[in-house]
């Protein structure tokens, strides 16, 4: 159930660019993953649930830093919402991973370490 309201909230929340229209689900896999592999999850949810449309202007780069900063500030809470420059992208990435890690990674008393959900992903 949390998962279709998660997934609902991705395709049918959008916003208005370059004269259309583009879901939130959009923005993310089509056009900021552009040349990055699907997420691999279940075989419903990746044919039903994220788009799979090409546009010309999507991202061309693989950086799975992007998809790191997108996954974090899509599931946690933080307390202040990244804006992300230019001049500053390298940094600003590197950043919101080592705040990620340093929040999520746990080590266990069985000498095992679980790794946040982006890790699992990709």
């Amino acid at each position: 159930n949390s998962l279709f309201k998660w997934s609902n909230f991705f395709r049918f929340c959008s916003y208005e660019a370059f004269g259309d229209i583009f879901s939130l689900a959009e923005l993310e896999h089509c056009i900021l993953r552009g040349a990055m592999s699907r997420p691999s999850i279940n075989f419903l949810a990746q044919h039903f649930l994220i788009p799979n449309v090409e546009y010309s202007f999507a991202l061309q780069i693989r950086d799975y830093r992007l998809l790191w900063g997108i996954f974090c500030g899509a599931t946690s809470n933080m307390s202040e919402i990244p804006i992300y420059t230019p001049e500053d992208l390298d940094k600003q990435l590197d950043a919101i991973i080592r705040l990620s890690l340093a929040a999520e990674v746990k080590f266990k008393d069985d000498h095992s370490v679980v790794l946040p959900v982006p890790c699992q992903l990709f």
